[in-house]
C-alpha cells in the first residue's frame, strides 16, 4: 500500500492504517474494538483491530448439537480402541468448550 508517501517499510505505516480504519468504521464496530481493548485504543495495531473484528464473525456452535454427535460415537468396524479414544477425546473437548 502506497499512500500519501508512506509504503510498507515505514515505521509509521501500521498507526497510517489503524487510524485509516477506525475513521472509517461505523459507531456500532468502533464501540466494539473500543470494548475488546478496554478503552486503551493507542496501544492497538492494525493487525490487533483486524483480530477483533475477524474474532467478531466467527461461527459459533450449538452446545446441544456437538452433545449430541459425542452420544452418537460408536466404535467403527474396523477401528482399534485406541483411536476410538482418541477421536472420542476429541469429540469431548469440542462439545465441553462451545462458545454459547
Amino acid at each position: 500500500m502506497k499512500v500519501k508517501g508512506y509504503d510498507s517499510t515505514n515505521p509509521d505505516m501500521d498507526t497510517f492504517m489503524k487510524d485509516n480504519l477506525l475513521n472509517s468504521l461505523g459507531f456500532q464496530h468502533f464501540q466494539l474494538i473500543r470494548q475488546q481493548a478496554n478503552n486503551d485504543l493507542e496501544q492497538l495495531t492494525f493487525k490487533d483491530i483486524c483480530k477483533i473484528m475477524s474474532a467478531r464473525d466467527k461461527k459459533c456452535r450449538n452446545p446441544f448439537v456437538e452433545r449430541r454427535a459425542f452420544y452418537g460415537y460408536i466404535l467403527k468396524h474396523n477401528e482399534d480402541v485406541c483411536s476410538f479414544e482418541a477421536r472420542l477425546r476429541n469429540q469431548l473437548f469440542i462439545a465441553n468448550t462451545v462458545i454459547v
